[in-house]
């Protein structure tokens, strides 16, 4: 119901940190993209949606404005977590937002409890943050899907085109950032594909 079933396909396991910190080195917030020797390219909507199989269309849902005290008690409610946790979370991070790290203790202690429900909402909402703030292995897909030429890679032997597109690509040998870096220096446009999910258009049509 959360189209959120994508991410359980994608993998965040047996990173290749060089080439990650390659292609971080050269990221700029203030644009949100990445500077290349053949000028700047980014992550876009399309990529997203091929790689994790998320919805790009429409509303996802409606943020509210939360003060710390409705916070800590929307954490009470929903979490189970005594309010001097729940307190000491949002101290912590100084307005009104907990850790992954915190949800992902939460999720361990709800499970050694049985408490299911409120491990699955613990676990979905590890996944959404997961997806907007730490999702190494869609930008490791999305690396692998644009730059042939740079990193080393295995297909994935079980790869059906209905899964996401991260789930196409395992890391090889991990990359040496030295390595990396070079690959970065030397890119070429010919390199690049700037189209790589035309085969996969017939699963997942472009919006």
């Amino acid at each position: 119901m959360s189209d959120l079933g994508g991410l359980l396909h994608a993998s965040y396991e047996n990173l290749d940190r060089g080439l990650l910190c390659a292609f971080v080195e050269r990221w700029h917030a203030e644009t949100n993209n990445f500077h290349l020797p053949v000028g700047e390219m980014t992550i876009t909507l399309d990529d997203v949606s091929n790689l994790l199989h998320l919805p790009i269309v429409g509303q996802f849902y409606t943020q509210q404005t939360l003060d710390a005290d409705s916070t800590n008690d929307l954490l009470v409610e929903v979490f189970r977590v005594d309010c001097g946790v729940a307190f000491e979370e949002t101290t912590h991070c100084q307005r009104a937002h907990v850790r992954l790290s915190w949800l992902r203790d939460v999720y361990e202690d709800a499970c050694s409890r049985r408490q299911w429900v409120v491990a699955a909402r613990a676990y979905l909402l590890h996944l959404v943050g997961c997806t907007i703030f730490a999702d190494k292995s869609a930008t490791s897909g999305w690396i692998y899907e644009h730059f042939s030429s740079i990193g080393i890679r295995r297909l994935q032997a079980q790869y059906f085109e209905d899964q996401p597109r991260c789930r196409m690509y395992e890391p090889g040998k991990v990359t040496s950032i030295v390595v990396a870096r070079l690959q970065l220096d030397t890119l070429t446009l010919g390199s690049i594909r700037f189209s790589p999910y035309d085969e996969h258009r017939e699963e997942h049509p472009f919006e």
